[in-house]
């Protein structure tokens, strides 16, 4: 979380995804935003799912 605190003051912005993905397969499970600094687009978690 620090990491992506002190990117965002050199960057647009930073966010800390928890991506959950099946151990056989890698298959997406889910994507949780943990926290978020500066400019995120507000659909980046369903971006990743594919939504």
């Amino acid at each position: 979380m620090k990491q992506a605190e002190n990117l965002a003051k050199r960057m647009p912005g930073a966010a800390v995804l928890k991506v959950m993905a099946e151990d056989g397969t890698g298959e997406l499970e889910g994507v949780t935003i943990r926290g978020q600094w500066g400019e995120i687009p507000d659909d980046v978690a369903a971006s990743l799912q594919g939504g």
